[in-house]
């Protein structure tokens, strides 16, 4: 704020392409170019109309015309919110006054250790499941909330309301019990891990509160220093906190009489024995290890498995080539379970659904008279094959628009296009099956609730109840959630080589109208490049006839409809289809009906050495 709190913002962007931003000043520094933002017309409606107190990413921007890049928001001394886009520039989003303006910021005032003076405030974004901004309030003692929606080009501020709590004392920053660190359209320091709570940092009485996204004081710790540290209690003042990649530790900021500054450190605290625990005994301390840990390991009783369960860990479905790969034998498929009464699809949630659990910890010692296996009032049973994760963070990071964009690709036949799965929250769906999950962090925070009977942010509540069951709060935080993202980031495939794309059957496999549905690839925008994410998959529903057809329902797929599989490394798959009722490659092609009708028929008018060079590419990719 080099005009004071009530003259012109500025934010600067380096941006690692070192592609300079539309209508702004650039210029080069030791090879990369720095753009300012300042409130001139950049091509956008407004700039910053006033001083820029904090900063968060959002992520990659609505508009198809920007190709993905980035969305900031700004918060304004005069208690607004700006969103900058990196590409255009800067538009208004939340009023002036939407929390309490900060006024009269001066250098000195900034440096000062009296708990009346504040100079700043915290923002946080949470991406999944809702769009949400935090931004403390500290001369109003509570946190700003709004949603954000988008009208495809911009974002839009919905449903405000503010948190507030007798433990907030001008709380004047901001930051996430567990940082999102994995999904890569949103890692930042800024950006909560799926679900998870945030600190508070009070700067009236040195305090740090933990809280939930609903408002909720989970823990508070007051700030003091260590018994050998030469700071005076009464002399220090807190400024601003953050928290380490593994969520470990918090660190804080303050001003002290006489000193420039100083740094403290201090053990996260309110995650809760289960979280504390997997952690504990995690290898590392990056993300990455402690997600492989928390993937093959054997949740017990003491870590609230159960009280029903199909495994103990993730990778006791998902183990073939290796940790995240498909399930191989017979334990690892799960039967989805409902009722179907004159065409009403029930599937009995709250009553044994949406899947049957056939074990209970009655097999691990403990009391519990609930039932395993299909519940009685179910009429109709699906199987399920425990689909590979190779690749899933990938298909996490490719654009919703350009999944819509596939959905109308004129040059697939209108009778073999498919359809976006859209959850009942307007969110396009892209994972499991029948494309019923939006987000990989929530496909894996549902497996973990039906899976292994651990509630978490992502599901929270137990579709059982019983024996323990939690259905009032998470037995897990977001950390865990988050590093296991952070290992499957870990596992995509390997790209196909040169000769195996530009091979006999690659040409085979799209006139033989295969390509139409399993899209070779989708781009995908990165913070240093255009990735090539090579699917061999459109990621859109299909009917696939009545001979695959099981009659379940979810979100918008009938029960005739399947997300296209995707078909990267598929000759490391020991089975194939939804129930691996396939054991070949060819037999799963023959099983297609419906809208791959047309390629089936294809498929079977090849000469042999066209069937066999299309074989061959189904084996490289």
């Amino acid at each position: 704020m080099p005009a004071g709190s009530g003259g012109d913002g500025t934010i600067t962007v380096i941006d690692p392409n070192g592609a300079p931003l539309r209508g702004a000043p650039s210029l080069v520094a030791g090879g990369v170019f720095a753009g300012t933002l300042t409130n001139r017309n950049l091509g956008s409606q407004h700039g910053l109309s006033a001083g820029a107190l904090a900063t968060a990413l959002v992520t990659k921007s609505p508009d198809p015309g920007t190709n993905g890049r980035a969305v900031f928001l700004a918060a304004l001394a005069d208690g607004s919110v700006a969103q900058v886009h990196v590409q255009s520039g800067v538009d208004d989003l939340a009023p002036p006054g939407s929390f309490t303006p900060v006024p009269d910021i001066t250098p000195a005032r900034a440096e000062s250790d009296d708990p009346a003076v504040v100079t700043r405030v915290g923002m946080l974004f949470n991406w999944v499941p809702t769009r949400t901004v935090f931004v403390s309030d500290p001369l109003g003692d509570r946190i700003l909330a709004f949603d954000l929606a988008d009208d495809g080009h911009v974002f839009v501020e919905t449903h405000v309301r503010y948190l507030g709590s007798p433990a907030l004392h001008e709380p004047v920053d901001l930051a996430p019990a567990a940082r999102e660190v994995a999904a890569r359209n949103f890692a930042s320091n800024t950006t909560l891990g799926g679900g998870s709570d945030f600190y508070v940092l009070n700067r009236g009485n040195n305090s740090v509160v933990r809280m939930t996204q609903d408002g909720d004081v989970v823990a508070v710790r007051q700030v003091a220093a260590a018994p050998q540290s030469d700071l005076a209690l009464s002399g220090i003042r807190l400024n601003g906190i953050a928290v380490s990649e593994d969520a470990k530790t918090i660190w804080m900021t303050a001003t002290a009489p006489d000193r420039q500054g100083v740094v403290l450190r201090m053990p996260a605290f309110g995650a809760g024995p289960v979280t504390t625990d997997l952690f504990n005994q995690a290898r590392g301390n990056l993300p990455t290890e402690q997600g492989e840990d928390v993937f093959s390991h054997e949740m017990a009783t003491t870590e609230a498995v159960g009280p029903l369960f199909n495994e103990q860990s993730c990778s006791g479905c998902h183990n073939t080539p290796g940790a995240g790969g498909m399930g191989s034998d017979a334990q690892t498929f799960v039967t989805r379970v409902a009722r179907i009464q004159h065409d009403v699809f029930d599937p009995l949630t709250g009553h044994g659904g949406p899947i049957a659990r056939m074990h209970s910890i009655v097999e691990l010692g403990s009391a519990c008279g609930m039932p395993t296996g299909v519940p009685p009032q179910a009429n109709a049973t699906s199987v399920r094959s425990a689909m590979t994760l190779r690749g899933s963070a990938l298909i996490d990071d490719i654009l919703a628009s350009h999944i819509l964009a596939a959905a109308a690709d004129p040059s697939v036949p209108a009778e073999m296009r498919g359809h976006v799965n859209f959850l009942p929250d307007g969110r396009v769906g892209r994972f499991g099956w029948k494309a019923q999950t939006a987000t990989l962090v929530e496909f894996m925070g549902e497996a973990f609730r039906d899976e292994i009977g651990v509630t978490n942010p992502m599901a929270a509540h137990d579709l059982v109840d019983g024996c323990g069951a939690s259905i009032r709060k998470p037995e897990m935080d977001a950390a865990p959630l988050t590093a296991l993202v952070a290992f499957l980031n870990t596992i995509d495939p390997p790209a196909p080589v040169a000769a195996c794309l530009a091979s006999t059957g690659a040409t085979v496999f799209a006139s033989a109208g295969c390509a139409n549905c399993h899209k070779p690839s989708y781009t995908v925008p990165g913070s240093n490049s255009v990735l090539t994410a090579r699917l061999y998959s459109d990621l859109l529903l299909h009917d696939m006839g009545p001979g695959l057809a099981d009659g379940f329902q979810q979100g918008s797929a009938s029960g005739a409809e399947f997300r296209t599989a995707p078909l990267w490394r598929v000759s490391d798959r020991v089975h194939f289809l939804h129930d691996g009722r396939a054991t070949s490659i060819v037999d799963a092609i023959l099983l297609h009906g419906g809208q791959a009708s047309v390629a089936v028929a294809a498929f079977n008018a090849l000469t042999p050495a066209e069937r066999q060079a299309l074989l061959a590419f189904l084996n490289c990719i």
